[in-house]
Formats: structure tokens, sequence, C-alpha cells
């Protein structure tokens, strides 16, 4: 389960204080598929990163579990990154020289995985987002839509508990970003949290719950389950 309690993050500039989210509290229990939706500049990114372990909040706590994500040593919360947390961005952030089955393998190394374990997760994460057959691919000849789900791929080799997708679908085309959808929806079915920041409603609407922020704050809290 991941907890916030009013999570706060300020940003200050030569025209003063910003607050990009306030006062944000939310739960959301395991297995859940929930999207976080808002106009450009309400926060959500910011949210995202806080709730990720990767942006320190001004003011709030947050929580993964019975693990405080910011009370860890910056070092020790990178190493419960690599094996808790799963990030898929919009950009992809591969390694375009390398093959698809060396992106991979680099998130393992990092992870610290043993050489022996690394086939099998690898190839066993590409089996799922059906891109095997490009293992030994270089990515640079790969397409938008493939390239997002060795995202997907990359995201899920360590086997993490939580998933943050940060408009994976926002460079793809209709029929690629349904698949991501889908994807994604696999994912939360086989028990991960999964947490989607999306511009796109009908992305959300597909969702279990939509999260709406207006100027860093919760506007509304929808479960779609039982809409």
């Amino acid at each position: 389960m991941i907890t916030c309690d009013k999570l706060s993050r300020k940003f200050e500039d030569a025209s003063g204080e910003l607050w990009a989210v306030r006062d944000v509290s939310l739960t959301v229990p395991d297995g859940t598929f929930l999207s976080v939706v808002g106009r450009s500049g309400s926060g959500k990114s910011t949210l995202l990163k806080m709730l990720g372990g990767l942006l320190s909040p001004t003011e709030g706590v947050v929580r993964i579990g019975e693990t405080s994500l910011y009370e860890m040593k910056e070092d020790e919360r990178a190493d419960y990154r690599c094996h808790t947390i799963g990030f898929i961005f919009q950009d992809y952030f591969l390694e375009e020289l390398y093959t698809v089955y060396q992106n991979l393998e680099i998130v393992m190394m990092i992870a610290k995985v043993p050489d022996a374990e690394r086939k099998e997760r690898i190839e066993r994460a590409l089996t799922q987002v059906g891109m095997l057959h490009k293992k030994d691919s270089k990515v640079k000849v790969l397409s938008g839509g493939e390239k997002q789900r060795v995202c997907i791929a990359r995201a899920i080799v360590n086997e993490p508990q939580v998933l943050f997708a940060d408009e994976p679908c926002g460079n793809l085309d209709y029929e690629n970003g349904q698949t991501i959808m889908r994807l994604l929806r696999e994912q939360c079915e086989q028990g991960k949290t999964v947490i989607l920041i999306t511009h796109n409603r009908e992305d959300a609407m597909a969702t279990d719950r939509i999260v709406t922020l207006q100027d860093g704050r919760i506007e509304s809290d929808e479960d779609q389950r039982h809409s």
C-alpha cells in the first residue's frame, strides 16, 4: 500500500515561492490502477516524483508498505527504488546504441542481480510485453511503440511492487497507446500497483481510480470500479 500524508513541495526562484503540490493525502491499496490527471502545471509529475522517491517533499510523508521513503538515507532510498519501484517515461530514456537485452541488463546490474538469474528474468519480462523476438535488436531501429514496450519490460525486470508511468502514451498513436494501456492493466492484474500520469481522459477512464489535481491540490478522487 502507498500512503502519503499532507504531501507538499515548494520551489523558489527569483519571483518568489511556488507550491507545486500542496497538502496531498492519498491511500492507494496494493493492486490498484490509479491515474492522476490535471492541466499542465497542476503538479502531476512533481507528485509522481515524490511518491516514487525521486524528489524530497518540503512537507509530508510517503510510505510504501511500512517503509517511509524520506526517512531513509539517499543511497538507501536509491537501492530501495531499484528493487521495489519501476519507472516508465514518455521519452523512453533507453540507450539507443545498445540492444534491447542490454538495456534491461543494465538495470539488473545496478540492482546487483546475479549473472545466473539475468537471462531468465530478461526473457520473461520481454515475453510479457511481446518483445522477446527483438531482444538482440538495437533500440535505435525500433518504433516508438516498441521502445515503450521495452520501457515496460525494463521497469518490471527487477520484479517491483509498484510501477510509475509518466505519460507513457504521450508520444504514441492511438493503437500503440492502447497496447501500452493493456500491458499496464496486465501488470496490475498480476498484483502490482500502477500509478499513471496522463493528460488523456480516455486512458484515465481505463484505470480503477482517477485523482484530479488542480493547482497542486486534489480537486476530485473518483473510484471508477463503482461508477
